[in-house]
């Protein structure tokens, strides 16, 4: 009688299989969070920037609706900036108004604090441009500007 024992072979990954691994993963992750990082930075001015061109619409809007010039007020207030949009003659009938610069990794500055915009959706105290700047106090390349120009057209520059 011929008796043959197989032995079978053990199957998975050893320890140092294992380690190897998890130290790729690392090196990689390390390399994608800096790409992350700036991406997560540019959806916050992103978004900062969006809710502000609403609000500049808003406003032209509600000038355009009502036949009276609409103001655009930005107040300080310990949370950040607050932006109202009001008719100029009633200033607390307020129709939007919107919290920004609560993020402390976005900044908003502006060369105005009270922007109005006529019945004919123009700019009413004076036919130069406005600005608006947006960026990110954590990538400096992150920035965007909006300009009001004083026929009420709004741009938005990517820099």
């Amino acid at each position: 009688m011929n008796i043959t024992l197989h032995r079978q072979r053990a199957s998975g990954f050893t320890l140092i299989e294992m380690m190897v691994a998890v130290a790729i993963l690392a090196i990689l992750a390390s390399l994608a969070a800096p790409a992350y990082q700036g991406m997560i930075a540019g959806n916050r001015v992103s978004a900062a920037t969006n809710e502000i061109l609403e609000l500049l619409s808003i406003a032209q809007a509600e000038a355009r609706n009502r036949q009276v010039p609409v103001s655009i007020t930005i107040t300080s207030v310990t949370d950040g900036q607050r932006w109202s949009v009001a008719p100029t003659s009633d200033s607390a009938n307020v129709v939007v108004s919107a919290l920004l610069g609560t993020d402390a990794k976005v900044a908003v500055t502006s060369t105005f604090t009270n922007l109005r915009f006529q019945p004919d959706g123009k700019l009413g105290e004076t036919t130069t441009s406005k600005a608006i700047e947006i960026k990110s106090t954590a990538y400096s390349t992150t920035t965007r500007k909006i300009e009001i120009l004083g026929s009420g057209k709004v741009i938005l520059i990517n820099q």
